[in-house]
């Protein structure tokens, strides 16, 4: 795509694509500034260390509970029934979390690739500290160009967005 000019100072002197600025990873704090919107996909994190361990001591305290019932100890069975419950409650929670984040990445992918269609073609004005759209003439600071011209994330009712890394 060729240069655009930029709508506040009318020259095409100093525009670079905010794609080649990110690729060129050369000033750290401006790709900071004007990064694309996060993929809501990459917020989904498959299962961790820390639930693989819940896992294998619900499947502990399960096996001690059962041996617990064979003896028919009253007080063994009493506290690896509160075992139980705690791993079968942090069992829950982890799986009502993943469904919960997948439900948001859902709903926001479809905004996203949106948006970063849109940040494929915003240039950045080096003399004005601008970002702006070349096909539409709009502009903004490098910290409102999400709100202004990609209009990410959007407002979805039910749906908080993920917080955006700038």
């Amino acid at each position: 795509m060729a240069k655009g000019i930029c709508p506040s100072c009318g020259t095409h002197k100093g525009i670079k694509k905010l794609s080649d600025i990110v690729k060129s990873q050369e000033d750290a704090a401006l790709i900071q500034r004007i990064a694309p919107p996060m993929n809501p996909q990459k917020s989904v994190k498959p299962l961790s260390s820390r639930d693989i361990l819940v896992v294998v001591g619900l499947a502990f305290i399960l096996t001690t509970f059962v041996l617990a019932l064979q003896n028919g100890s009253i007080m063994a069975i009493i506290i690896y029934g509160f075992f139980m419950i705690f791993f079968l409650a942090a069992m829950g929670r982890l799986i009502v979390n993943y469904l919960n984040t997948r439900k948001v990445a859902n709903a926001l992918t479809e905004p996203w690739r949106e948006a970063y269609l849109i940040w494929s073609r915003l240039q950045y004005c080096t003399d004005e500290d601008l970002v702006f759209d070349p096909k539409f003439d709009e502009t903004a600071k490098p910290e409102e160009y999400r709100e202004k011209l990609l209009h990410y994330p959007p407002e979805i009712p039910g749906i908080t967005a993920p917080k955006q890394k700038h």
